[in-house]
């Protein structure tokens, strides 16, 4: 929380004029530098990677939408759910449902969307009263029901899933070509983190951030932390389900392990590399997870074994994710100077 002494400080510095470099960032939307960052990334990727590597690292940024879409009920409102691979399970079990109606992807993944934003939404009503620990427990049972439904209901076919997904064409372009693809989803991935970061940066998020930090003291001051929460959940069942959408395009197939409790427990793990209290902590450990895992497989027989053990050093070492290491050097360079100077 801020304290007087920084609200006062946060002024004087408010109140100083800026110069330089500080004035040209000024002018500068935060929107723009994300959108300018991620345009000269995917240049260089799209222009330097291809075949199987590619594919990896399209799978990469599509697990980035995920955590992004989970962290927005673990980092930013506080709430536990153990679920989420429920959402992009039916993110993409929506596409592969209608792969035979809708020809163009764009309305599919927008379609996606909203049947998961709808499931969640239905769930966090019901749900809404339960809070702590027995309601991350119903978001793992709800899961683990839509998982089973798979298995029972004959249209899903079981344990063999949907196959024979199409990635489809847009504006002409026929998005089976890899590079095409890696566009594809870095357009609509950027997009949506954009949203994502201009609602972190409203009023609305700094709801969530209140009922975060102190649900009672939100609700005194105003705050509807149920309405809060469960608007909450609907955002994050909708990201995650449109990410789900974008890997059923991506791998032309979609499984009961889209669903599984494994996948929720991974997504979480993502947000906790990265950090869950910054906004690009989410994309950063789901990146380096996706990638580190598919290296460590083809050089260990047990990857999962040094995944756990490096979360476990993060956790230890640096509570706060790997987006806090930075903070963290700086502080403790700054107290060594300190304790000199005396």
């Amino acid at each position: 929380m801020t304290t007087p002494t920084q609200a006062v400080v946060a002024i004087r510095r408010a109140k100083q004029p800026l110069t330089g470099l500080q004035a040209l960032r000024a002018k500068v939307p935060p929107s723009l530098e994300v959108l300018v960052a991620c345009i000269v990334v995917a240049l260089a990727v799209g222009s330097l990677f291809d075949g199987s590597l590619l594919f990896l690292l399209t799978t990469a940024v599509i697990y980035a939408l995920f955590a992004s879409a989970t962290n927005i009920l673990f980092g930013w409102t506080g709430v536990s759910s153990f679920g989420q691979a429920a959402y992009f399970g039916v993110g993409a079990y929506t596409v592969g449902l209608t792969k035979d109606f809708i020809d163009n992807p764009i309305l599919a993944v927008l379609l996606a969307m909203l049947i998961a934003a709808v499931v969640a939404g239905a769930y966090a009503l019901l749900a809404s009263r339960i809070t702590g620990t027995e309601f991350a427990m119903l978001t793992l049972i709800f899961g683990q029901i839509l998982w089973l439904l798979t298995f029972r209901v004959p249209e899903l076919h079981g344990e063999n899933g949907i196959p024979g997904i199409s990635r489809g064409e847009l504006l002409g372009v026929n998005l089976f070509a890899d590079q095409a693809f890696w566009w594809y989803v870095v357009v609509i991935v950027t997009i949506a983190l954009l949203i994502l970061r201009r609602i972190r940066g409203s009023s609305f998020g700094a709801a969530m951030n209140a009922v975060r930090d102190d649900p009672i003291r939100a609700e005194a001051l105003g705050v509807s932390v149920r309405s809060v929460r469960i608007w909450a959940f609907v955002l994050a069942g909708a990201f995650a389900g449109l990410a789900g959408a974008l890997m059923a395009q991506h791998q032309g197939l979609v499984t009961p392990e889209m669903l599984a409790w494994g996948l929720s427990g991974e997504v979480i793990v993502m947000c906790l590399i990265g950090g869950m209290r910054s906004f690009w902590g989410p994309v950063i450990g789901a990146i380096l997870l996706v990638l580190v895992k598919h290296f460590l497989l083809d050089a260990t027989s047990a990857p999962d074994f040094w995944v756990g053990l490096a979360l476990l050093v993060i956790v230890l070492v640096v509570p706060g994710g790997l987006l806090s290491l930075p903070k963290k050097i700086a502080g403790a360079v700054q107290r060594r100077r300190k304790v000199a100077t005396r």
